[in-house]
């Protein structure tokens, strides 16, 4: 599963969190297991271990067989830490920018609500506070009141932190298209209520006018 979830990592750019919910499979909390994965993974790899050690170079190249037997080969680029030097677990956002929209934005604040128009997507910019971190959108398509548009800030020791806004349709231009419907249904309802009556009466009249015509013959016959 260690494998796995490496290699899809590597493939997709996805968290680990989200492979293991696709895949479902379990965390793996053994340390001993994860250790034994990580080892035969070296092992596999001497070449691009030794390479990295005596500092040749900073892409490693990695070997990842399947159970099946098909091969994948990965390009990481290494970089190595100074003595003393961390890595950074900032995953705070210093700023979010919504095109045509605006937020009262505030780092410690992970919630927002947005009213939208009608539209399907937004344009966002968000910037890190720290540059080493990656931000990724999600849910920023087909959105529809109450969508939630999540955006993930990863830290460079792969801690995270996720800020959410919920979507808000504005439903005013719905209700006014509704509206105007309603009225034109309405006013074309009158109409042909008027043409319905003026036509039956047009009709009573000639029918009548018609009997009229047959007294006044029965009159004249005798």
């Amino acid at each position: 599963q260690g494998k796995t979830v490496f290699a899809k990592m590597l493939e997709t750019s996805k968290m680990p969190s989200e492979i293991i919910k696709e895949e479902g499979m379990e965390s793996v909390s053994d340390t001993g297991a994860i250790e034994s994965i990580v080892d035969k993974v070296i092992a596999e790899n001497p070449k691009a271990v030794a390479d990295f050690k005596s500092g040749k170079t900073n892409v490693v190249t990695i070997t990842v067989t399947s159970e099946n037997g098909e091969q994948k080969v990965y390009k990481i680029n290494a970089v190595k830490l100074d003595q003393g030097q961390v890595l950074s677990s900032n995953t705070k956002l210093k700023s979010i920018e919504i095109t045509g929209y605006k937020i009262d934005f505030n780092s410690d604040v992970y919630d927002y609500n947005l009213k939208i128009k009608n539209t399907s997507r937004l344009y966002i910019t968000a910037k890190p506070e720290d540059n080493t971190s990656v931000v990724k959108v999600s849910g920023n398509t087909n959105l529809k009141n109450g969508s939630v548009v999540k955006i993930t800030v990863i830290g460079e020791d792969t801690s995270e932190s996720i800020y959410t806004i919920t979507i808000e349709k504005d439903s005013s231009k719905l209700f006014l298209v509704l509206a105007i419907g309603l009225t034109v249904i309405l006013a074309i309802g009158i109409l042909c209520r008027k043409i319905y009556e003026k036509t039956k009466n047009k009709k009573s009249y000639e029918e009548d006018l018609t009997l009229d015509r047959e007294e006044n013959d029965r009159v004249i016959i005798k």
